[in-house]
């Protein structure tokens, strides 16, 4: 679409337009996948996937996820983007303090400060952060790095590939969980320390956050299934067995049978390893006053009052992480209408689907794993040529439009003009060809004529028009039956004289000179002409067939 061609997806938290996010996790022989509709002012969780990968052939595992992952998209089918997380046991973290609140700056030092802390060369690394915590007066931030090698991202990156996924974002597991921690008021308000342990197959991740800034994480190399084998080799019954009644009855507290008693043992072990790990923790990071709450994440979350036993030996509260307390705050929705009992499984996915503010910056797609832009750029190219061409052919139909509209008004006017302009002229006037050229060029001959009859008036400086206009006026053809025959204007003893002779009849068609009367007496009623001799003003006379008045009459300009 244009506006994905032309517009940031966000600026800072406001997001231009709605996309379909996919998130996808593969968790040792797990794959699952989220979809959100992230709009401009809510996100909505629209369906969760899950594929079990079969692990009994070790060789095929790679060629399964892949099969498995497309049939995933072939499912889906809409989307916008896909975003992926890696294991947090390919990655390296490192907390830094840096004199820097722009990101953009922080990147720019991220390698060198990294560097000397990495057990591999830079150049065979892949770098990011995310902001734990900044302050505003020293101006300096808080940062946690992730660094991995990128051998190991290019392995997990070709299986997407191979399945003709090309990710636009990689994440972490570790930061997708954190991510949707965040977002969930109830956990962000936590304000002692806080732990997340993650219980996978044969690790443990055991992170800490402090003030809710995601602090240190370290992996123990345990995880149920090692229990399960533990229990399996030290009572000599099947692995299958002991993961039954560990799926089936969990670990009892007060265990009465030998498998009961040696799998609350080595889970005891474990959690003695967490325990260990924690109080590290607290050294490190110099805080003694405890940690006030446990979240439980991973695949083995899901075991029967796995949360009562480990609150009953670590002696601190613990709970299942719960990311339907996501929907509890209006900006995020669920469309689903049932959510999976295993919800747990599903909470890499959905965080990688929806990161928070502080991690949506967050891409391990650097340097050579880099989405090429090429692509965007020539859509953007196309689109701009469209456009172009598109504006080009709007302005040319609009100036067609335009030109023929004028064309119209310019031949109405045309002919308006030609009808005034042959008024003018005497039918012998006018031109052979009758247009507005030869119109106008016939009138301006005809003004240069009046002009030259005219020019001798204007050096004797009479005012002939407003004479005209006078005796046009005196004369009115509305009232009176007058042809004037002659008007002749001169100068004697250099007073202007005007003389006009004609013929008057009456409307009746008799007693002529009667109604003479009433012209005689407009010449005399008149504001701008005076009679030439009062005694003798005018001379009148019937024509030879009697009928008509023929006058003359001679007159002056009133003096004023």
């Amino acid at each position: 679409m244009i506006k994905e061609i032309f517009l940031p997806e966000k600026l800072g938290s406001k997001r231009f337009y709605s996309q379909r996010i996919l998130g996808f996790a593969i968790q040792e022989n797990i794959l699952t996948c989220a979809k959100v509709f992230a709009q401009s002012s809510t996100s909505t969780l629209e369906n969760l996937i899950l594929k079990e990968i079969d692990t009994t052939q070790p060789d095929n595992i790679t060629h399964l996820t892949m099969e498995s992952l497309k049939e995933i998209i072939g499912q889906i089918k809409k989307y916008d983007q896909i975003r992926v997380s890696i294991p947090s046991s390919l990655v390296i973290f490192k907390e830094l303090e840096v004199p820097f609140k722009d990101p953009e700056k922080i990147q720019l030092i991220l390698d060198y400060e990294i560097e000397s802390m990495l057990p591999f060369s830079i150049d065979q690394a892949i770098t990011d952060f995310i902001i734990t915590k900044q302050d505003v007066k020293e101006n300096k931030s808080q940062i946690l790095v992730a660094a991995v090698r990128k051998d190991d991202l290019k392995v997990t990156l070709d299986i997407y590939e191979s399945a003709g996924i090309n990710p636009n974002a990689i994440t972490i597991d570790l930061f997708a969980i954190y991510s949707l921690y965040q977002q969930i008021p109830e956990y962000k308000e936590i304000k002692d320390t806080c732990a997340l342990i993650d219980l996978a197959s044969y690790s443990t991740r055991v992170s800490i956050l402090l003030d809710g800034q995601l602090k240190l994480t370290r992996i123990i190399p345990r995880g149920i299934l090692s229990i399960v084998n533990l229990v399996s080799e030290e009572l000599t019954v099947f692995p299958e067995e002991v993961k039954s009644r560990i799926l089936s009855s969990g670990f009892q507290e007060f265990p009465e049978e030998k498998i009961d008693k040696s799998l609350k043992n080595h889970f005891m072990n474990l959690l003695n390893d967490v325990q260990f790990t924690l109080n590290s923790f607290s050294l490190k990071l110099s805080f003694y006053q405890g940690i006030s709450k446990i979240l439980l994440t991973g695949e083995y979350s899901k075991i029967k009052n796995i949360s009562k036993i480990c609150n009953s030996i670590l002696q601190i509260s613990c709970e299942i992480f719960d990311f339907e307390k996501l929907f509890s705050i209006k900006i995020f929705e669920n469309k689903l209408k049932k959510i999976p009992n295993d919800k747990n499984m599903y909470l890499v996915a959905l965080g990688t689907a929806l990161p928070s503010i502080e991690q949506d910056q967050f891409n391990l797609r650097k340097k050579e794993f880099k989405i090429d832009e090429y692509p965007l750029i020539k859509k953007q190219l196309i689109a701009v040529i469209i456009m172009i061409v598109f504006l080009f052919a709007t302005i040319f139909f609009l100036g067609y439009s335009q030109i023929n509209k004028l064309s119209e008004n310019y031949k109405k006017i045309e002919k308006e003009q030609i009808d005034k302009l042959k008024l003018i002229f005497t039918p012998g006037q006018l031109p052979k060809n009758i247009n507005l050229k030869n119109l106008m060029t016939k009138a301006n001959d005809l003004v240069k004529e009046k002009e030259l009859t005219w020019a001798p008036f204007k050096e004797e400086k009479l005012l002939v028009l407003e004479i005209l206009q006078e005796l046009t006026n005196i004369t009115d053809k509305r009232r009176f039956d007058v042809t004037v025959e002659y008007v002749d204007i001169h100068k004697e003893n250099n007073i202007p004289k005007i003389t006009v002779g004609g013929l008057f009849r009456s409307k009746t068609g008799e007693d002529h000179i009667t109604f003479f009367g009433e012209l005689a007496k407009k010449f005399k009623e008149s504001k701008y002409l005076d009679i030439w001799n009062e005694k003798d003003w005018v001379d009148e006379r019937y024509t030879e067939d009697g009928k008509a008045v023929k006058f003359r009459v001679a007159l002056k300009e009133k003096e004023i």
